[in-house]
């Protein structure tokens, strides 16, 4: 589990709409053995590209954690929020080789602070 929550103030989900989620400003985030400082990347959620996933060679993933206070999430605006979105792009196979054209599932889902 990631921890992201009020008391004590931790944060490990982290935000970043646009490139791989960081702990935002002001907060820190305390994961088992692992501090990470505001700013800092949380590698847990790192892009990763076509040959960085152990055994599914061919497969990326991007993850993208939006702030619902700032951006709002289907008409919420809430600081207690995010939109948690995990893309995965892949080369499909067909009957006799991998398609042509890579195909991208993406996975979306609210969280809230706890």
């Amino acid at each position: 589990n990631i921890p992201w929550t009020s008391t004590p103030d931790n944060d490990c989900l982290g935000v970043g709409a646009g490139a791989a989620p960081t702990v935002p400003a002001g907060k820190s985030c305390t994961l088992g053995a692992v501090n990470v400082a505001a700013g800092g990347a949380l590698t847990w959620f790192a892009d990763q590209n076509s040959t960085a996933i152990a055994g599914f060679n061919g497969y990326s993933r991007t993850v993208r954690i939006t702030n619902c206070a700032v951006t709002a999430c289907s008409g919420i605006n809430d600081s207690a929020m995010r939109l948690v979105a995990v893309a995965v792009t892949f080369q499909p196979l067909t009957s006799t080789s991998t398609a042509a054209a890579a195909k991208t599932v993406t996975v979306s889902m609210y969280i809230s602070q706890r």
